[in-house]
């Protein structure tokens, strides 16, 4: 191989590792929904319909303005294992106008472009709703589209 296909290859392998994560978080993170109040049982009732193994759940409040509190799901393939590896974690967070609900996801998509993160950010109702898999892991393509299946209805 030349010098310069070498150079070509190595520049479009780069680009490559810089332009696939920011289309796959492209096309995962949707554009906000129509807003309605929904409730966290709404929220949690439609993750264990997906087919979710759901280990455990947390309360959490994010420091965003109209954030009114949500929760944080442990969801694993298996939840008696000592170790976690393939862990995904669904961040929900339920807010006071669309207008607050928007400015969140916004905030939200720029974070996970920035960091590199293996997330998704949508709406549902008057909730932002993150799934995040590990840094660097699996995609986490599979459990997003089984959220926003059931998300959806």
């Amino acid at each position: 191989m030349s010098p310069n296909s070498t150079k070509v290859v190595s520049v479009l392998f780069v680009l490559m590792f810089i332009f696939l994560p920011m289309g796959w978080i492209i096309m995962y993170n949707s554009i906000p929904s129509q807003y309605y109040p929904v409730n966290s049982g709404q929220v949690q009732a439609a993750l264990k319909a997906a087919g979710l193994n759901i280990c455990s759940q947390t309360d959490s409040q994010w420091n965003l303005t109209g954030a009114q509190g949500g929760q944080i799901f442990v969801i694993s393939s298996d939840c008696s294992a000592k170790q976690q590896t393939d862990a995904i974690y669904v961040h929900t967070q339920n807010f006071d106008s669309a207008d607050n609900r928007d400015s969140a996801v916004k905030a939200i998509q720029r974070g996970i472009v920035i960091n590199g993160l293996n997330a998704a950010v949508y709406t549902y109702g008057s909730y932002v709703i993150v799934v995040q898999g590990q840094k660097g892991g699996t995609p986490i393509t599979q459990t997003v589209a089984q959220v926003k299946a059931q998300i959806g209805k």
